[in-house]
């Protein structure tokens, strides 16, 4: 049996009477009871009750509300007051009877058992021998009809009228009241106060309904009234039952009502479709009516398809217009509005939007989402059918060049590479979602894609309240973190190789950003082949840069100077391993090139920093060899050995130089990703969307025209003429621009300086104090300048050493010296007081260029102004 507060109370006690402290009685009962002992706090506020003369661990009792209200008296009033009124709220229980809401329901749901619910209509409450009447009248009826000789019925119109109210209906609060277990549900049989009404009388004839008329004002039906709609109708064709409008107004003629429908806005039409049916309402009834008779009863729409319901007045013949033939066999308007939308990497707001500023009602979420699913499956399905046929012209150009191993399964070369569906700027790797790609090293198409998804939107709300979820196809497929999705999905394409398409990928194209080669190496995905791995040259180059303006970036690396002229000569060094790879790519390369671009790559920083001992003469001009040589000065910094650490990692690479192979191709691809998934801003995670979309990317970078091949992969026709002539043009104007890059183009060079923008950041020009801000500012200034003797002496002796000492060129710039006044108040304004103001401000950079070009000593009083 565990101990209770009271326990403790008294041990805190026993320990006061013994003469314990606070702290004395805290670490006692920490050792005995660790964390089931009181806390510190409440040892203290005993003693204080101790002290204060309290000889009681019991709890004071309080004033207030009972801990339990929920008494039989309490139950027996709440019953009370349901009886007396079935509508009685929460609100009005509490402040008739003084007890809490919890308290409340607690007393209806579990007690009294009953719940709120909301009153039946009955129209019409007949009794049970007003039924029994009106059945054995229709049973005689009928016998008489069947004993006849004559069936003069079928000549019948029958009619009857009835009163249509309007009403302002309650609210479903108002009309809720509440019902014990044991009760019927409540009806409601008296009608409420009509704010409207208006007669109909509806005539049927053996085929059924024939028209719905409207009476005119102060008009009742008669045998008059009769007697005139008798002929009109005897000659009617019956008609279907009439759909009605909400906005239906009635007619005031002598005939059918004129029931219309107000339509605003636009509509998507396939007018030719839309044309032939106006066509061929014309003539459609036996009394020779036309288009020109028909009125506009509603409108139904099913997405962005739209149906206009339309009626004859003269022979009430009903049509319904489509905006789209439901015959057709292309994609529907709706499919084809959410395929577009996804292909520019918008979602459903997006298309809301779009379609609303057209002013065209826009689909509802569950049409959108419906599909969007369609559309996901079918994108999919295309998408595994065009990867294939990549692989297997990919493999078809292997055998032909000869890359076969000797157990006859080709071997080719990928390039691989992942992303994802967040941006994460270095910092932030949480993304919902990645995808990878392997793409054929010839052929740049992509033979293998898969994603990643760790979020599920349905799996996840129903977790949420400790509920199963609904049957729905589940994303979530990845439990790992983001980062090992791309390792994770390029492993299994290369273990699933031989499976799918019968080959083995021998060599690898990667950025070198993540573990995917080691992941590739450790899961041994063939027995008697290990994977090779080439670097991509533009990641090298890339890499190689960054660490280099990284040590530029570090002050404690050597001095400024030093690393000023590392950070002009970053693209020398890269130009110099560029050259020296093209000079040896020209034959063919073997073992031998290696080693020799090794050696070009680590005199590369030799050579552009002015030592050219063990430069080459093709590499090296004449005119370089006159340089200024910062080695000494960079041996002595110890800023060189933190440059060849850079170097001797491009170095250990030669051969991927040598390959001058890249991912390009699978960046291509990665854009086109991006492009779907609207440039990574957009959270497409949470359902199958962003598998969706990589799928879709799959089709437009292999085929290049995407929906073609979606349309005629769903619907087993062409698109329509615009599609065809919109995916020429493209392909078109794909051609023209790679021919126009593969003519010789004079190229700017790459080292000219970038000059400072004088419109954006801290040079921008900024507009003329005011006048109160420029007082303050001179006050202050005045202020600053008005020094004590002591001070001023101090400060000639902290300058002495003029342009050398901070403190001299901090106070120079608050005053005019006294060598200067004189000039400055003298000269006019022009270049004179220019080239004073260069003296004042130049003069220790003139002494450095000088100090480099002679190996003087300048002194600071050698140059006169």
């Amino acid at each position: 049996m565990g101990l209770n507060r009271e326990h403790f109370r008294a041990i805190i006690f026993h320990n006061f009477r013994r003469g314990l402290s606070r702290q004395e009685c805290f670490d006692e009962l920490n050792s005995l009871y660790s964390d089931k002992a009181p806390s510190y706090s409440t040892v203290k506020n005993w003693y204080n009750e101790f002290n204060r003369g309290r000889c009681s661990i019991q709890d004071e009792s309080r004033a207030g509300r009972p801990k339990s209200v929920v008494v039989p008296e309490k139950i027996n009033a709440v019953r009370e007051l349901i009886k007396q009124d079935r509508h009685v709220t929460y609100r009005e229980i509490e402040a008739s009877l003084d007890i809490s809401m919890t308290s409340i329901n607690k007393i209806l749901h579990e007690h009294l058992s009953v719940k709120k619910i909301c009153s039946r209509w009955i129209p019409h409450n007949l009794t049970n021998a007003q039924k029994n009447a009106r059945v054995d009248w229709c049973k005689e009826m009928l016998e008489k009809y069947i004993q006849g000789t004559s069936k003069a019925v079928y000549n019948i119109y029958t009619g009857d009228e009835s009163w249509i109210y309007a009403y302002e209906p309650e609210t479903k609060q108002q009309s809720t009241v509440w019902v014990f277990q044991d009760e019927a549900k409540p009806t409601k049989v008296v009608r409420g106060r009509s704010t409207s009404k208006q007669m109909i009388a509806c005539f049927f004839g053996i085929n059924g309904h024939v028209a719905t008329v409207a009476l005119e004002q102060r008009r009742t039906v008669n045998s008059e009234w009769r007697n005139s709609k008798r002929k009109c109708y005897e000659e009617c064709t019956p008609v279907s039952t009439t759909f009605y409008s909400k906005t239906c107004t009635p007619s005031t003629s002598n005939t059918e009502t004129v029931i219309e429908h107000s339509l605003s806005g636009r509509r998507i039409v396939n007018i030719s479709h839309f044309i032939n049916c106006i066509q061929n309402l014309n003539n459609h009834g036996p009394l020779q009516c036309s288009f020109s008779n028909m009125k506009i009863m509603s409108e139904v729409r099913k997405g962005l398809n739209s149906g206009i319901k339309m009626k004859c007045e003269m022979c009430h013949f009903q049509e319904t217009l489509w905006a789209e033939d439901p015959e057709c066999k292309k994609m529907p308007v709706n499919t084809a509005a959410v395929s577009g939308i996804m292909k520019i990497g918008g979602g459903f707001a997006n298309l809301e939007e779009f379609l609303s500023t057209l002013d065209i009602p826009p689909l509802s979420s569950n049409t959108y989402q419906k599909e969007h699913d369609n559309i996901a499956t079918a994108w999919e399905k295309v998408a595994e059918n065009e990867m294939y046929c990549a692989a297997m012209e990919e493999k078809h150009l292997a055998v032909q060049a000869g890359e076969v191993g000797g157990d006859g399964i080709p071997m080719l070369t990928v390039v691989v590479d992942g992303c994802w569906a967040k941006r994460s700027y270095r910092t932030n790797y949480s993304s919902l979602s990645g995808a990878a790609a392997i793409v054929g090293f010839r052929t740049k198409k992509v033979f293998y894609m898969a994603v990643r998804n760790r979020y599920c939107m349905v799996c996840s709300r129903a977790a949420a309240v400790n509920k199963l979820p609904g049957k729905h196809c589940c994303s979530k497929n990845w439990h790992g973190s983001s980062s090992s999705m791309e390792a994770n999905i390029i492993q299994e394409g290369f273990q699933n190789s031989v499976a799918m398409y019968g080959v083995k990928y021998a060599k690898v194209i990667g950025d070198g950003d993540s573990n995917v080669y080691k992941t590739i190496l450790d899961s041994r995905p063939y027995d008697e082949l290990q994977v090779e791995k080439l670097e991509c040259q533009n990641h090298l180059f890339r890499n190689f840069c960054l660490k280099l303006k990284d040590i530029v970036r570090d002050s404690k690396a050597g001095p400024i100077t030093l690393r000023k002229c590392l950070g002009k000569n970053i693209l020398r060094l890269r130009k110099s391993v560029i050259s020296a790879t093209a000079q040896l790519t020209k034959n063919e390369v073997n073992f031998d090139c290696c080693s020799i671009l090794q050696k070009h790559i680590l005199n590369a920083p030799y050579h552009v920093f002015g030592d050219h001992q063990n430069c080459v003469d093709s590499v090296c001009s004449i005119q370089r060899k006159n340089d200024t040589n910062w080695i000494p000065d960079l041996l002595q910094s110890g800023l060189l050995y933190r440059i060849m650490n850079v170097v001797n990692n491009l170095a250990d690479n030669s051969k991927s130089l040598l390959f001058s192979a890249n991912n390009n191709c699978v960046e291509q691809f990665h854009s086109i990703v991006a492009k779907f998934i609207g440039g990574k801003r957009v959270n497409f995670c949470l359902r199958r969307s962003y598998l969706a979309r990589c799928s879709g990317a799959v089709i437009s970078h292999n085929s290049g025209s995407f929906m073609s091949r979606v349309h005629k992969s769903m619907y087993n026709t062409s698109p329509g003429n615009f599609v065809k002539s919109t995916e020429r043009r493209r392909e078109n104007d794909l051609i023209r621009r790679k021919r126009k890059m593969s003519r010789p183009r004079c190229r700017k060079s790459l080292f000219l300086e970038k000059g400072r923008n004088k419109n954006y950041g801290v040079r921008a020009e900024k507009p003329d104090l005011s006048e109160d801000i420029f007082s303050q500012k001179k006050e202050r200034l005045l202020s600053i300048l008005q020094l004590s003797i002591e001070e001023r002496k101090s400060i000639e002796r902290k300058t002495v050493e003029q342009r050398k000492s901070p403190l001299w060129r901090e106070e120079r710039r608050k005053r005019l010296t006294a060598s200067d006044f004189d000039r400055q108040m003298g000269d006019r304004l022009g270049g004179q007081k220019i080239r004073q103001m260069h003296g004042i401000y130049g003069e220790d950079v003139d002494d450095r260029q000088n100090d480099r070009q002679d190996a003087t000593d300048f002194r600071p009083d050698r140059l006169s102004r």
